[in-house]
């Protein structure tokens, strides 16, 4: 099933909310209803808010905006001729209240700029420029979260695939220098249902 943002709901020079558009989050429950092994794609620029279903389906994909050949894609990565080895290069929060600007991302109330503008041969205009504070200071991705000792929902660099590793026989000397040697084993397995390597 695919959801999310389009055009319309999101795009350059506005910002969206967190919530994904209207009616998209009941459809999804609904889907999922009838048939729980429905496969949910989302489309956006960002995280979104999933809190309602994401632990009631199998899977979820996020494509961002893929492109004319978006759909092509998403249909290698479902059918397995692909593996979805694209990792995350931002952290989804679990809630629009515990990202670390939620605080600072509207402009505070009452503190607006009115910008008075004249010119020869027009009325003169007052603009209302909101004033957004950004109070945040270092406490942005990473360092958030490691300092609050927060969890995203899925953080920097998250992706799965078809491919387990898993490691053996890890050595490493007990005080590093700047160079040393290290050495151990790596197994790596890939699992299609598509039967393909």
């Amino acid at each position: 099933m695919a959801a999310g943002f389009d055009p319309r709901t999101e795009g350059e020079g506005s910002d969206r909310t967190f919530t994904m558009p209207w009616g998209q989050d009941a459809l999804i429950e609904a889907v999922v209803a009838v048939n729980p092994r429905t496969i949910v794609t989302l489309t956006g620029g960002g995280g979104m808010d999933t809190r309602r279903w994401l632990g009631k389906v199998p899977a979820l994909l996020h494509t961002y905006y893929p492109g004319q050949e978006g759909g092509t894609a998403v249909a290698e990565v479902l059918f397995g001729k692909h593996n979805p080895e694209g990792k995350l290069p931002v952290s989804f929060d679990r809630s629009w209240e515990e990202n670390p600007s939620a605080a600072y991302y509207y402009p505070v109330k009452g503190a607006d700029t009115t910008l008075h503008v004249t010119e020869p041969g027009r009325p003169a205009v007052d603009y209302v420029i909101p004033h957004v504070k950004y109070e945040d200071g270092l406490m942005v991705g990473y360092r958030y979260w490691t300092t609050t000792g927060k969890h995203p929902l899925y953080p920097f660099g998250f992706g799965l695939s078809y491919t387990t590793f898993s490691f053996s026989k890890l050595e490493a000397p007990a005080t590093a220098a700047s160079r040393f040697n290290c050495s151990g084993g790596l197994r790596r397995d890939e699992h299609r249902e598509s039967g393909r390597r």
